[in-house]
């Protein structure tokens, strides 16, 4: 038996005090960290922002994108438009995102057995891990956590068998899926499977109507709010689709895969003359057939996909989130299977688990990466703490107690402040860089001899539009002629990236010999 707990023990009083404190000091924190991060922006980034710049400017038809998720270019765009430099507007959409996590977890907690001290300790622990994933990098992956979360604080609410929550989190679910594309596979799944748990679990027909009810009309709700953006995207592409992105990811990962598809295509026109980039849609990119594979060979792939990305997830990704995380996971299965075996249904546990394992499966045939689970950090950081308290149910010695709570929550909080902490400035040599070639005139066309990403920074600072790198082996006379077919205005040569050209030789580099590691040749 459980000490019982208040239903929300987090409002009002020295608690609604406690969270109103905590939710000022993460805006205190996250706009201190704006600074240092000002420079930050990934090349995902650069797709969003692009689109919402798009948005902004009133480009409806060319902004609308079946590649990047709308939801987090439709919030960007609203400080673009107010003025503010796209890069800041990535900050504070990030900066918001992470307010609502708190709030999401604030009412997620209310679903499990968790003690007060308890539930501030998780939420005291996850305002650096939100601060951290809201400046960190520019990506949905963070609002749409927050979705998700939000969500599973309804599913998992207690009575949910007998409130008509359906509608929300159909909402919720669709929300979800506006941030990013994965949660419509998450959701439908997901929503599916705990549906029919709670109608197992149900003895009451009452309950069981209420909870059949609630699936039909979340499905509905669901449906409509992801149907429309669906209708939008498929009568762009002419053929129905949910998203492109996995279209790009196979091509990139897939079986017969050749790599990163602007690793060797070569030189790509944006997508539009709105567009930084072709990176600002890449499902317009021709990108050619994969090699031919059977089927054996294609589960050959996804099969060693799965098991060295489910490695990589629960060794590299878990330990980065906390050394306690993979030992929660662990001990929490041992803790189903025991209490199974006595006929016991270890909720919480098992709730968290399967959640978990929901999050992230989809990911492990393909590619995954830290920021798609953020989700599952969330989770495990509620699991830790959860099996700490219950470790400690019955100990004498309180002040222990709460010293071996905090100690777990609180790892989780670890490896975010040491990378906000060391990862201040990042991206600030290539606003240097910038700097640098200010007065030069460089804009217009631009393309570079390599470092895909680190010269659509520099492009997209100048306010130009970057055409990519050349394929791997072209010829000289080949490059001059394919960047004269492109109207090429400057060209990036990359010290590292091998021999410059003869033809650039007799061109003016506008840099003027002032970064050290590239110049920037005129060819017009």
């Amino acid at each position: 038996m459980h000490k019982p707990v208040l239903k929300n023990p987090l409002r009002g009083g020295i608690e609604g005090i406690f969270f109103r404190n905590l939710a000022a000091g993460y805006l205190l924190l996250g706009i201190v960290f704006v600074y240092f991060y000002r420079f930050q922006l990934n090349t995902d980034g650069f797709g969003y922002l692009s689109i919402a710049q798009k948005y902004a400017d009133g480009n409806f038809g060319p902004a609308v994108n079946g590649f990047w998720s709308p939801m987090y270019s439709w919030l960007a765009a609203v400080p673009i438009a107010a003025g503010l430099p796209a890069m800041i507007a990535a900050k504070i959409v990030g900066l918001l995102a992470g307010l609502a996590l708190l709030f999401a977890v604030k009412k997620l907690l209310c679903c499990f057995d968790l003690e007060q001290f308890t539930r501030k300790a998780v939420l005291a622990a996850l305002v650096p891990i939100s601060v951290y994933c809201a400046v960190s990098l520019t990506t949905p992956d963070l609002l749409a956590a927050v979705f998700v979360v939000y969500y599973l604080g309804l599913i998992f609410d207690r009575d949910y068998p007998v409130k008509n929550y359906g509608l929300w989190c159909g909402i919720l679910g669709g929300m979800a899926y506006l941030a990013k594309t994965y949660a419509f596979l998450f959701f439908g799944a997901h929503f599916l499977l705990f549906s029919m748990i709670l109608f197992w679990r149900s003895n009451l027909p009452a309950e069981k109507k209420n909870i059949v009810r609630n699936f039909i009309v979340g499905i509905a709700a669901f449906a409509a709010v992801s149907g429309s953006w669906i209708a939008v995207i498929s009568a762009k592409y002419g053929e129905f689709t949910i998203g492109r992105t996995g279209t790009y990811n196979l091509a990139a990962y897939g079986p017969g895969a050749s790599g990163d598809p602007l690793d060797y295509l070569g030189f790509l026109p944006p997508a539009d003359r709105y567009s930084l980039s072709a990176w600002d849609d890449p499902g317009l990119i021709d990108i050619p057939a994969a090699k031919e594979t059977t089927m054996a060979q294609k589960l050959s792939h996804y099969s060693r996909n799965t098991v060295e990305n489910a490695v990589k997830t629960f060794v590299v990704i878990y330990s980065r989130f906390s050394l306690l995380a993979l030992a929660a996971f662990v001990f929490s299965i041992i803790v189903i299977l025991k209490r199974a075996s006595k006929r016991i249904f270890a909720r919480d546990h098992i709730y968290i688990v399967l959640t978990i394992l929901a999050v992230q499966s989809g990911y492990l045939p393909i590619h995954i990466e830290e920021r798609y689970i953020w989700a599952a950090h969330v989770l495990l950081l509620i699991l830790a703490v959860k099996i700490v308290q219950d470790l400690f149910y019955s100990s004498r010695n309180e002040k222990i107690k709460k010293i071996m709570i905090c100690f777990a929550a609180f790892s989780f909080a670890l490896a975010p402040v040491y990378k906000l902490i060391s990862r201040i400035d990042t991206g600030k040599e290539y606003g240097v860089a910038h700097e640098r070639l200010e007065g030069s005139g460089i804009g217009g066309r631009i393309a570079s001899s390599a470092k895909w990403s680190e010269s659509l920074v520099l492009a997209f600072y100048a306010g130009g539009q970057y055409y990519g790198i050349p394929k791997p082996g072209i010829g000289q006379d080949e490059l001059a002629s394919q960047l004269a077919e492109y109207g090429v205005d400057y060209y990036i040569f990359w010290h590292d990236s091998g021999v410059l050209p003869d033809f650039l030789k007799n061109k003016e580099d506008v840099s003027g010999g002032k970064n050290p590691n590239m110049s920037v040749y005129l060819l017009k």
